[in-house]
């Protein structure tokens, strides 16, 4: 009855991710598709030993919470292959039941072990459990030693990140490159314009027409009518956004530089949101346009 109380709720959430215009981009570049069965089975390695004890005895003591359980893990296996492109994402339900299932066996062996082997049973689960977690510290520390900047934000960055955060009160469209946009959203209340592959519209597009602004060969009005495309208020120019080579934002009356941190410059989009620059005759001041 529960996992039929499930399917509208689950059917309702998906379907509105479907007809929702931001929804259904997402879903389209979200894939997450999950490896071979045998892959997600050997996945949970030694686990699976105490999880089929501990299903196995609390079927005999009390099958209805059995039968919960092993529905459960039965399932999210199923749905794991359903035809979604987010099925991997659905694991994470599996992993609650599988442990639960282990906890309960790894009592049960307690309690069936003779008292003298209690110990090194207890030992070895938690000598087993050392392999899976030293090679999550071994990968995550390779990136972190190499100062891999896809994880890392250098000074100037961070302190610009910092200003924004601090002295722009209104929530804004921040432009940089993808790779440092990434960490706006994380470090302000700011948009960015191209971010995370899965929750950017048009991702691959959008990231493209950004490296095209930044590689500094663009005509003056082109620049002017992605800024204004996409809503641009502040600009970051660093390190990433110069890989490409020297960009020059000035002279331009629709851009100013308002400072700089180390090396990264911080400019301001000052003219309105669809203003054409040849419709009128600029003041001296660029703030000033009407």
């Amino acid at each position: 009855m529960g996992v039929v109380a499930g399917v509208p709720i689950a059917g309702y959430l998906t379907l509105g991710m479907m007809r929702d215009p931001l929804g259904a981009q997402w879903l389209a570049q979200n894939k997450n598709f999950t490896p071979h069965i045998g892959y997600v089975i050997s996945a949970y390695g030694l686990l699976w030993i105490p999880a089929v004890w501990g299903l196995v005895s609390l079927r005999r003591k009390n099958a209805y919470r059995a039968i919960l359980l092993v529905a459960w893990v039965l399932i999210t296996l199923v749905g794991l292959y359903s035809p979604v492109s987010f099925q991997r994402r659905l694991s994470l339900g599996l992993h609650t039941a599988i442990a639960a299932s282990a906890v309960l066996g790894m009592i049960r062996m307690e309690q069936v072990v003779p008292q003298t082997f209690r110990e090194r049973l207890r030992r070895g689960l938690l000598l087993a459990t050392i392999p899976t977690n030293l090679a999550l510290i071994l990968l995550y520390s390779a990136g972190v030693l190499t100062r891999n900047p896809k994880l890392y934000i250098t000074l100037g960055e961070a302190e610009a990140l910092a200003w924004l955060d601090t002295q722009v009160e209104e929530v804004s469209v921040v432009l940089s490159s993808t790779e440092l946009a990434v960490f706006i959203p994380a470090f302000t209340d700011h948009r960015a314009v191209s971010g995370n592959a899965f929750s950017t519209p048009n991702a691959k597009e959008t990231e493209a027409e950004v490296d095209k602004f930044f590689r500094g060969s663009i005509r003056a009005d082109e620049r002017r009518r992605m800024l204004q495309e996409w809503g641009v208020d502040y600009i970051l120019v660093g390190a990433r956004e110069r890989a490409a080579g020297p960009i020059a934002l000035e002279p331009d009356a629709c851009i100013e530089r308002i400072g700089a941190f180390r090396e990264v410059e911080l400019y301001a989009v000052v003219c309105p949101l669809g203003f054409d620059p040849h419709d009128v005759e600029l003041k001296t001041d660029p703030l000033a346009v009407e």
